[in-house]
């Protein structure tokens, strides 16, 4: 089978290598499925293999998977079916993470075929599953070996992409679906929801033979109503606005969620997975707590196993760990010692009854100072109320007397914490502290916050169904005195109380000592509404310049934002330590056709060294009558501006019209721009000719 594979993807390479095309998607929803495979004899034999580098020896596996094989010949993996209801998961726990790194070396290995042809490719997937045990899809191996273009769906899983992303991977998604084609809200907000979220690039959905999507490019090559709405949107993201936050990092506020594939397994394993349960969804928990984070205001990343062993959980204040059931030593170890050196571990429950094997074992309930039982949480609908006390000081707003939640475990004991919370007559909102650091474990879970379903033809889009704000106020505010207790400031907050605006969401990114803040609104369906307007008020930790980026407004030198919205309509604010005074252009003031422009751009501050800026070079021809200049957008580009300087070239055809040309450079962040006039006249006739003979004899090929 990879014999025919590789014959295939290197004739297809060697084909299309003439023509550039330097982005490769290796397959279109491509999935495992769901059935436990592969026990064909050349599995089974690397499985094997597989067992053996993580168990040492046959014994330990025995210990591991309550078996008892005489020989490695005798191993194989169980199914599903074969350990629902038993304590041991691991014949078929490891059988899938066999299967997942199978699934990331095969892609690995298929974009090396790629490589060998065409060394500047990125090779990659599209149409990516929700958090699953089947699909094949860990996250960590494939953003960090396998995939250097990847074009996903979106929920949970991009927030786990985005995290462990290599740089400079092509991230996209496509956009485009809309069935009825008239809701203008999502064109508009789409492009700019990507941009926000890490995206480089933008995927337009133009598949003409399924008129049941609705594609941006109709059958007979006209756009339909939605298309306009996405390239406007788009045009201004490729005037400079896009590589300005390619060019920031995204901030983090000392978060950090546990992506733990075993616990994924685990929760298949046991039934937490269950599509007709929303408080019994591993996906729906997971999906609710990212979302309460976000709508919290709160960024955070999410870390794997790997990065906490190498210690990386110093970068965090708080580590969250979201039904993590299956929790490797290494993992306890790096985790213990995070709360030692000051941190804050917070769990809502099920956490660490297994190894990373599936074998049951009690791997951090010392450090909670509790006692948990194997059994599942009860997951039903119940409330948690908190004993307010000395311990609850500053970490859970006295307002907050009772928090909707979905129950936790009857039988859980305390051992060595402290519970300030009850859930009926079970504990919870245990805490224990160990040193200047603190565990907390919730023996709750949020999974009834609201429901995340994938949604559309085949998934491309979600459905979200949020609970009454009744329950889910009381759980962000509930969360955010939680976060902000582990020492987590956001650095830009809605000057609300907390949670109190979930339609609003904002993403910040920093570029040098300057900031940029992206705000969108919440969206429904339709045309953008100027009566359905989104008012806020944001506040900086310190004055800055601001800038309100689209409108090109200077808004002063403040600590305070106000604006307003429409749903739909992204802003974008820009705070530097200094006012931008202007941008100069010097260069030539003439040219003659054919010849290069040099030209030096200047960002220029009025009270400070101005920093990296993006700047947007823009090329008017002569006028083509008394009235108005043509753009010429070959020419056009987006400037990476360091310490305010930046070079670049003009390249001028020798079949360019003479007369005055006008360039224009236009800082992205502040809307500030300069101009320059340049003449561009006829070349002479020798200079006209004379390249041609030479440059035609270079192009044959050899």
């Amino acid at each position: 089978y990879r014999a025919k594979v590789q014959d295939r993807i290197e004739q297809m390479a060697e084909e299309v290598r003439p023509y550039g095309v330097l982005e490769w998607s290796l397959g279109d929803e491509s999935t495992l499925g769901r059935r436990d495979y592969c026990h064909s004899p050349s599995c089974l034999a690397a499985f094997r293999e597989y067992l053996k580098e993580t168990h040492q020896s046959l014994d330990a596996l025995n210990a591991a998977w309550g078996t008892d094989f005489q020989s490695w010949e005798e191993v194989a993996p169980a199914t599903k079916q074969q350990v629902e209801g038993q304590d041991h998961l691991g014949p078929w726990l490891e059988h899938r993470r066999y299967m997942e790194k199978l699934f990331a070396d095969y892609h690995a290995w298929c974009g090396e075929l790629v490589v060998k042809h065409i060394p500047d490719a990125k090779v990659g997937i599209s149409g990516t599953p929700r958090v699953n045990a089947y699909s094949g899809h860990d996250w960590w191996q494939l953003m960090q070996r396998s995939l250097t273009h990847l074009s996903g769906y979106g929920g949970v899983q991009r927030s786990v992409q985005q995290s462990f992303m290599r740089p400079g991977t092509f991230y996209s998604t496509f956009l485009g679906y809309d069935y009825k084609d008239t809701d203008e809200q999502r064109a508009r907000y789409s492009a700019w929801d990507l941009l926000f979220h890490g995206a480089n690039g933008i995927n337009y959905y133009t598949l003409v033979s399924n008129t049941l999507n609705c594609p941006m490019i109709r059958p007979d090559g006209s756009l339909t109503n939605k298309a306009p709405w996405f390239f406007e949107e788009t045009k201004e993201l490729k005037a400079g606005m896009g590589k300005l936050f390619m060019t920031a990092t995204y901030e983090n506020d000392g978060i950090a969620l546990h992506y733990s594939p075993p616990s994924i397994h685990a929760a298949e394993a046991l039934g937490l997975f269950d599509p007709r349960d929303a408080l019994r969804n591993y996906n729906i928990n997971l999906s609710n707590v990212c979302n309460i984070l976000q709508q919290c205001q709160f960024q955070f990343d999410f870390v794997h196993e790997e990065q906490m062993v190498a210690g990386e959980l110093s970068r965090y204040k708080l580590l969250i760990l979201p039904w993590s059931s299956a929790i490797s030593e290494e993992e306890s170890t790096a985790i213990t010692e995070f709360v030692r050196k000051g941190g804050t571990v917070l769990a809502d429950s099920f956490c660490g009854v297994r190894d990373d094997h599936g074998t049951p074992r009690a791997m951090l309930d010392d450090l909670f100072g509790i006692k948990q039982p194997l059994e599942l949480p009860e997951l039903a609908p119940s409330r948690l109320a908190i004993d307010f006390g000395e311990m609850c000081t500053g970490l859970v707003p006295p307002d907050v007397l009772e928090v909707p939640i979905a129950s936790g475990v009857t039988a859980l004991q305390l051992k060595g914490g402290t519970a300030i919370g009850r859930i009926g007559d079970a504990p919870a909102c245990i805490m224990r502290k160990h040193g200047e650091g603190k565990a907390i474990f919730l023996n709750c879970s949020f999974s009834n916050y609201g429901q995340v379903w994938d949604a559309g033809a085949a998934g491309e889009v979600l459905e979200e169904i949020a609970s009454p704000q009744s329950v889910t106020l009381p759980i962000r505010r509930f969360v955010a005195g939680l976060v902000r207790g582990a020492g987590v400031v956001a650095p830009v907050t809605e000057k609300r109380r907390a949670g109190e605006s979930p339609d609003l969401e904002l993403s910040r990114f920093t570029l040098g000592e300057s900031r940029l803040t992206g705000v969108l609104g919440s969206i429904k369906a339709g045309p953008v509404d100027e009566d359905d307007i989104l008012s806020f008020d944001l506040a900086l930790p310190e004055a800055a310049h601001v800038y309100e980026s689209r409108g090109e407004t200077y808004l002063g030198k403040t600590r305070l934002i106000n604006h307003r919205a429409p749903r739909g309509i992204a802003r974008v604010y820009a705070a530097l330590p200094y006012r931008v005074k202007d941008v100069s252009i010097d260069g030539p003031g003439e040219i003659r056709q054919g010849e290069l422009l040099p030209l030096e751009i200047a960002v220029n501050a009025e009270d400070g060294k101005p920093g990296t800026h993006v700047v947007h070079v823009l090329v008017l021809g002569p006028a083509d009558d008394a009235s108005r200049r043509r753009e010429r957008a070959h020419y056009a580009r987006n400037l990476r501006v360091e310490n305010g300087r930046a070079k670049t070239t003009i390249p001028f055809a020798y079949n360019d019209t003479p007369g005055e040309w006008t360039i224009v450079a236009k800082d992205a962040a502040t809307g500030v721009a300069g101009r320059k006039v340049v003449t561009v006249s006829e070349a002479k006739r020798n200079q006209m000719s004379s390249p041609l003979p030479g440059l035609i004899r270079n192009l044959q090929p050899k």
